[in-house]
């Protein structure tokens, strides 16, 4: 099946070619997403990390070495690795498995919802397709 994450817009089948399944983790915050995040007045930077980066963006740069006004400060901002918002981690939480209900052969229960043993289910999932690179919500 081909999900989408609501939180991050990722896609991606649940199950890869060889069979084995996918657990998906959202990126962190790409820099134009901080940008764009800056510019609604929603930052997600500290005060300290947004004077680093006007200091970096205030620097002056190589046009003909390729270097671009924001290229500095868009790394900057990369290497933050800045968590996305209502982040998903859809791998297994060890703390839960431990406290999930069990069998009598000490396996967690069949009737346990496999979304509440992960890290962070987010902002959930929607089943898409995706024809041609366009994805679209399955009806």
């Amino acid at each position: 099946m081909t999900l989408q994450c609501q939180a991050c817009k990722g896609t991606y089948t649940d199950t890869l070619p060889d069979g084995t399944l996918y657990f998906h983790v959202c990126p962190p915050l790409a820099a134009w997403e901080v940008r764009k995040a800056i510019a609604a007045n929603a930052s997600p930077l500290t005060a300290a990390q947004t004077a680093q980066l006007t200091a970096l963006d205030a620097q002056p740069f190589n046009a003909a070495n390729g270097e671009t006004a924001t290229g500095r400060g868009d790394n900057y901002l990369a290497g933050l690795g800045l968590p996305r918002p209502n982040a998903r981690n859809e791998n297994i939480d060890p703390a839960k498995i431990e406290s999930a209900p069990k069998d009598a052969q000490g396996n967690v229960k069949q009737t346990v919802d496999p979304s509440t043993l992960m890290i962070s289910a987010g902002a959930g999932v929607a089943p898409v397709v995706v024809t041609d690179g366009v994805v679209q919500p399955t009806s």
